[in-house]
């Protein structure tokens, strides 16, 4: 996973620890992704159902007053 060199302290990944990097990083990308993309989708779901119940007691309402008349 890494390389080093023998006359100074420095390393770095070798091509087999950059892609396993590359493929943690791919990894939680695509999980905070779909993270993030469940809860915006639970946030129009709850939209969307408070828009038809008030739609819904909107359309009753006008229904019980026409019906006085």
């Amino acid at each position: 996973m890494w390389i080093g060199e023998e006359h100074s302290n420095r390393i770095w990944f070798s091509p087999k620890g950059r892609a396993t990097v590359r493929k943690s990083i791919d990894e939680e990308k695509a999980r905070r992704f779909d993270s993030k993309t469940r809860c915006v989708m639970k946030l129009i779901v709850s939209l969307r159902a408070a828009l038809i119940g008030i739609i819904g007691a909107d359309t009753g309402l006008i229904a019980v007053i026409q019906h006085k008349k």
